[in-house]
């Protein structure tokens, strides 16, 4: 009834522009997959069905669907956890066509198991109980008439899927991934109840700050650039604020829950207020957040001398910083780099380290990295030392490529005497996890940077 077959995991860079990865059942082995496994809950309700227990079923079904799905248990092993996803078959619904999918690119979807003599079908992982991360029910497109889907995705099987929220999860979030399906509601998991930090969580009681929406004609660009500005309650232009630098602003406004992170941070007095400005991206990501001289000139020409002049933001480089993930990521590390007079420190969740000017496509991230790749990491040990500091982290579910290039990145710029804080989180390419890390990389950079020391006479 299950497989015990590991998931393999690894990285497709192109899909990185919607910052999307699928979780997918593949026979091949990936060090840090979690495994197959089963279920006591299940084999217990075969023997109650097997035994005569008619209304086994449907105690089980109200009793897990009252928790939240998925179904967790304690795992083999200390600090393991299992964790099944279930279907219900009715209503001309085929359990055979569904898959569960997760934040982790260029798997086989993982497909569902029927739980013998019931019409439940589970799929079930041992993980982590430090586990977190987003999934689906994924469906071949015009199957599932009843939901609204999430997003789709042409998979390499050759069936156009569409992705839709479990309606028996126990957390979920909202937010957008594809332009085409705005603000929808995604399932989420936490191996362990307790995981859930609460800086992600809206508090009513507590001080807001104010959220801007801007346009800025972009000379390098050569056109307009849409931009937002967070600005911490009680803002004066008396201050200089420390603030930080955000790429892909449409996914650090919704899925990643930002401005609700820094009113709790700030409220709870874990960083000083502080403000930050989100560069939206779009369509064109991948081409804008790679190293180019059109988004060099963009930040360094344009965008931070426009925040300065007309908010009252720092002008220290160490009280502004620079944060993004995937490609953004790849765009914060180009930022420090290109920019270290006027940007003091990094946060790089998940980036695309393994990043050259010289990679082209066709390739496989699975397999070992090619000489050319981490280019960035070449750059920082190349010349003089800068004045920059780091947080990085990466999920142990991502893949060779992307696991190893942010491990060697942050090897190298140890080495070169920098100061680094680095996270190896239980989870994917996962905006959960991003979002969940945020607070922590936040803390690290600006937790020394008290309020007294922030808030200086704008006019010194």
């Amino acid at each position: 009834m299950f497989s015990t077959n590991r998931i393999s995991y690894a990285i497709l860079p192109w899909l990185l522009s919607a910052a999307m990865a699928i979780v997918l059942v593949f026979p091949a082995l990936a060090e840090g997959a979690p495994e197959v496994a089963i279920s006591p809950r299940l084999q217990q309700l075969t023997e109650k069905v097997q035994a005569g227990d008619s209304k086994a079923q449907d105690v089980f079904w109200a009793a897990v669907t009252k928790e939240g799905l998925p179904m967790l248990e304690t795992g083999a092993e200390e600090g393991l956890v299992t964790m099944t996803f279930l279907l219900r078959a009715g209503n001309g619904a085929d359990p055979r066509n569904v898959r569960v999918a997760m934040m982790v690119p260029e798997h086989p979807l993982y497909a569902f198991s029927p739980v013998v003599g019931t019409n439940l079908w589970s799929a079930t992982l041992e993980v982590s109980d430090e586990a977190m991360g987003m999934y689906w029910l994924a469906w071949p497109r015009g199957k599932d008439g009843n939901s609204e889907a999430v997003f789709d995705y042409p998979h390499r099987d050759g069936i156009h899927y569409e992705f839709f929220a479990d309606p028996n999860a126990g957390h979920s979030i909202r937010g957008t991934i594809q332009p085409q399906f705005p603000d929808k509601k995604m399932s989420v998991f936490f191996a362990s109840p307790d995981q859930r930090l609460p800086y992600s969580k809206a508090q009513a009681d507590i001080p807001k700050g104010t959220l801007e929406h801007k346009t800025l004609e972009s000379a390098a660009f050569g056109g307009p650039r849409q931009v937002s500005v967070y600005l911490p309650n009680g803002y004066s232009e008396g201050c200089r604020y420390p603030w930080v630098l955000v790429f892909d602003a449409e996914n650090y406004l919704s899925l990643m829950s930002t401005t609700i992170v820094l009113d709790n941070m700030i409220a709870e007095k874990i960083v000083p207020p502080m403000g930050a400005v989100f560069i939206h991206t779009g369509a064109s990501r991948v081409p804008d957040l790679a190293p180019n001289p059109r988004m060099e000139g963009f930040v360094r020409d344009e965008l931070i001398p426009w925040a300065r002049k007309t908010y009252a933001l720092s002008v220290d480089n160490q009280q502004t910083a620079v944060m993004g993930f995937s490609h953004g990521g790849l765009a914060a590390l180009n930022a420090g780099l290109k920019n270290s007079d006027l940007i003091g420190a990094v946060i790089a969740h998940s980036s695309s380290a393994w990043w050259s000017s010289t990679l082209r496509p066709p390739f496989s991230l699975l397999e070992s990295m090619p000489p050319e790749a981490n280019e960035l990491a070449r750059s920082f040990t190349a010349g003089q030392k800068l004045p920059l500091r780091f947080y990085m982290d990466v999920g142990a579910w991502e893949g060779n490529w992307q696991v190893n290039s942010n491990i060697q990145l942050k090897d190298a710029l140890v080495k070169k005497g920098y100061s680094v804080s680095f996270r190896t989180y239980e989870g994917g390419h996962d905006y959960l996890a991003w979002r969940e890390t945020m607070p922590g990389a936040l803390r690290n950079i600006f937790s020394g940077r008290t309020e007294a020391a922030a808030c200086v006479s704008s006019q010194q």
